[in-house]
C-alpha cells in the first residue's frame, strides 16, 4: 500500500516529463529498476527501497524515482549511506547496460513524500565524481559533499483536486 501512495504522489510530480516508453524498453527499465533496488537493499539495512523508471528525454536515456520507506532523510548517516548507495548502484546497474544513460533522479523518504517534496538530481553524478571514487581520486567525503551541492529540493504540485 505504501509503495502504492508513493508512486502514485512523486508520478505527480513527474507529469510534466512523462511520456510512453516503448514495451521492450519499459521491460528493461523495470530490471534495471529491480537490479538498484537488489543492490541498495542488499547493503541498507535499515529501509527498503523502491526504484520507478521514467522516460530521460532521449533514446536509452532513463530517469529514476528512488524511494526510501523508512524517514531515513531525518537523521544524517542514514540519509548519506543511503544516498551514496543510491547513486553508486545507479551507476553501476546502468553502466551495465549500454546503451542507457541517466538524465535524472528524483530522491525521497516517507517523510519528505508526505510533505510533497523530493530532492533531484543530475544524472552526471552517477559517472564522474563516483568513478573519482572508485579510482581512489577523492574521499567517499568528498563524494557526498559532491551529492550534496547537486541535490535541489523539489516540491511536488498540487493534483487538480486539492488532494494528495
Amino acid at each position: 500500500m505504501i509503495r502504492r501512495v508513493l508512486y502514485l504522489l512523486l508520478c505527480l510530480m513527474m507529469l510534466p516529463c512523462v511520456e510512453s516508453i516503448a514495451d521492450d524498453e519499459a521491460v528493461h527499465a523495470r530490471s534495471l529498476c529491480a537490479e538498484i533496488e537488489r543492490y541498495v537493499d542488499g547493503v541498507v539495512d535499515y529501509t527498503d527501497t523502491t526504484c520507478l523508471p521514467s522516460p530521460g528525454g532521449k533514446e536509452h536515456t532513463l530517469a529514476f524515482i528512488i524511494l526510501a520507506q523508512q524517514p531515513i532523510f531525518s537523521v544524517e548517516a542514514s540519509k548519506k549511506a543511503w544516498l551514496m548507495v543510491v547513486v553508486g548502484a545507479i551507476g553501476k546497474v546502468v553502466a551495465n547496460h549500454k546503451p542507457y544513460d541517466v538524465s535524472e533522479m528524483y530522491v525521497g523518504d516517507v517523510n519528505l513524500v508526505k510533505n510533497r517534496k523530493a530532492f533531484w538530481l543530475p544524472g552526471s553524478v552517477t559517472k564522474g565524481p563516483l568513478k573519482n571514487v572508485q579510482d581512489g581520486l577523492i574521499t567517499l567525503d568528498e563524494f557526498y559533499a559532491h551529492i550534496q551541492r547537486e541535490m535541489k529540493e523539489k516540491k511536488m504540485p498540487q493534483s487538480p483536486q486539492g488532494g494528495a
